[in-house]
């Protein structure tokens, strides 16, 4: 499964009122990356990540909270293997 991120960077982006140029130059990429990862045309590395993160001030656990999976545990004992 493919993590798409890019709508909510886009949005929190937009939301912040910061131009896809000021995200690029504060993180040290250019316009073009940002345009694609926004578009999820591409997966930044994770370092690049970090950094758009933190220029926008929000938690990488929100953009990747839509893949969040439950599992279920089972505890098997010893003596029930």
């Amino acid at each position: 499964m493919k993590y798409q991120f890019g709508e909510k960077l886009r949005e929190i982006r937009e939301r912040k009122k910061m131009t896809m140029r000021d995200v690029a130059e504060k993180a040290g990429v250019t316009e073009s990356l940002i345009s694609q990862i926004e578009r999820n045309k591409v997966s930044p590395a994770i370092d690049t990540l970090f950094s758009i993160a933190e220029i926008l001030e929000i938690d990488l656990e929100y953009l990747f909270s839509d893949f969040k999976k439950s599992k279920a545990v089972q505890i098997i004992h010893k003596d029930e293997r």
